[in-house]
């Protein structure tokens, strides 16, 4: 793990919200997953969220994430036009075979969250 972060890895791993974000008012932050000859990488978008309100939950077979993005000062506000998100959001993904969840690491700096995956030999 790096850089302090609730990066939670449990064999069968299951996020007990996950049925809570199962509805159609919840988006999806884009993500990007590129590889190199060492890696794969997990890249999210996620502007506006506070590194408290992230969860990342790793199981064998998945990366789930999930954060709040603080509303708290856009409800005082009175919109004329609104295209930024606010809320909560999920996203889950299934995860390669030929990496190493156990030694997985994470980085978040301004607004951008990168998962690395080692990769094992078996690829």
């Amino acid at each position: 793990m790096a850089n302090n972060f609730n990066l939670q890895n449990r064999q069968g791993n299951h996020s007990t919200g996950i049925a809570n974000y199962n509805q159609p008012n919840y988006v999806s932050p884009q993500v990007d997953v590129v590889e190199d000859d060492r890696a794969v990488h997990y890249i999210y978008e996620l502007p506006g969220v506070n590194l408290e309100s992230l969860n990342v939950e790793l199981s064998q077979e998945s990366i789930f994430i999930e954060a709040n993005i603080d509303s708290a000062v856009q409800n005082q506000m009175n919109f004329l036009h609104q295209e930024r998100r606010k809320g909560a959001f999920f996203r889950k993904m299934s995860l390669p075979t030929n990496v190493d969840n156990n030694n997985a690491e994470a980085n978040f700096t301004h607004g951008l969250l990168k998962v690395t995956f080692p990769k094992t030999n078996n690829f």
